[in-house]
């Protein structure tokens, strides 16, 4: 078939059980005149694998969301302790009110933008990271 042509499913599904029942992947190819990289795509798809390029990109959302989290976390923790600090009386008698606010807002301000980054995922969107979650507009 020429390239780009779309393969009857019956055939993906010969060549698909072909290769699983382990018969190589090369024969089978060329014995189908098909390329061994759609082969080897169709394999991996029918057996719930997913290409290099996507899991890439997976591993690259999960570093981001460890990353995104811990940001989370230690700004979760500063305002603990800004709050902690803010409630002994002693220190807080100490402390310039303009500067204590100054740092509460900055904080609160910082947490609550990276939360906004976080929102549930619609059934029909991919895991990872949204658009909207990198600063797009809905």
């Amino acid at each position: 078939m020429p390239r780009g042509a779309r393969h009857p499913p019956e055939l993906r599904a010969r060549v698909v059980a072909a290769v699983l029942t382990g018969r190589p992947l090369t024969r089978v190819a060329a014995e189908h005149h098909l390329d061994k990289g759609l082969v080897s795509r169709w394999v991996a798809a029918a057996a719930g694998l997913q290409p290099d390029a996507t899991r890439q990109r997976a591993r690259a959302d999960d570093e981001l969301a460890e990353l995104l989290l811990g940001l989370i976390y230690a700004h979760l923790e500063a305002l603990h302790q800004v709050l902690h600090a803010a409630s002994r009386q002693d220190w807080l008698h100490r402390q310039d009110a303009r500067g204590l606010a100054r740092l509460f807002a900055t904080e609160a301000d910082t947490l609550i933008r990276l939360l906004a980054g976080l929102r549930p995922l619609r059934e029909d969107e991919p895991l990872g990271f949204s658009s909207r979650a990198a600063g797009e507009r809905p």
